[in-house]
């Protein structure tokens, strides 16, 4: 199932099981992240500010952070971050 094919009000209503379950595919308007894309590495928020950037110069969309993906599939809620390693900013 793709993304496009589900609204953001009956996704914003799934849990992330859910999503992994029934296969929801990343597209152009929904992207997984695992947590640790929240560090505070000038890496991870380059990637962050990115994809903020590409969802606000399209059609918008919704990042779930906290899961890992294969193939543009969700497979597995991550183990998570610690807090003191996620930037504030």
């Amino acid at each position: 199932m793709s993304f496009s094919a589900v609204s953001i009000g009956l996704l914003s209503k799934r849990t992330p099981l859910a999503l992994i379950r029934d296969e929801v595919q990343e597209s152009l308007t929904l992207d997984y992240k695992r947590s640790s894309a929240l560090g505070k590495w000038n890496t991870e928020r380059n990637n962050l500010s990115k994809d903020i950037s590409a969802f606000a110069n399209s059609e918008g969309g919704m990042l779930i952070y906290g899961m890992e993906e294969n193939g543009h599939l969700p497979t597995a809620i991550d183990a998570g971050v610690d807090r003191s390693q996620i930037t504030k900013e």
